[in-house]
């Protein structure tokens, strides 16, 4: 569990891209098709997980950033733990 609170720390230090521009570009197509899902699916529970999933992802590849990448130890993570 420390290990993991130290790397969110030092994540926060300074976010640095992450991720390459082909993944970048990957994560926003797949956040787009999951928001027209979201519109198209007439069941609640999945539109609230297609929308999420699309924010999240979209978010990711606009900023070029991905927490989740560096703390399970992503090849692409320029900070050195």
């Amino acid at each position: 569990m420390a290990d993991i609170l130290r790397r969110l720390w030092l994540l926060s230090l300074g976010m640095k891209k992450n991720l390459s521009d082909s993944n970048r570009l990957t994560r926003v197509a797949a956040a787009v098709v999951l928001w027209i899902l979201s519109f198209i699916v007439s069941k609640s529970p999945l539109k609230i997980i297609f929308r999420l999933l699309g924010t999240v992802l979209g978010v990711s590849g606009a900023v070029g950033f991905c927490p989740a990448k560096c703390l399970l130890g992503g090849d692409q993570c320029p900070t050195n733990f």
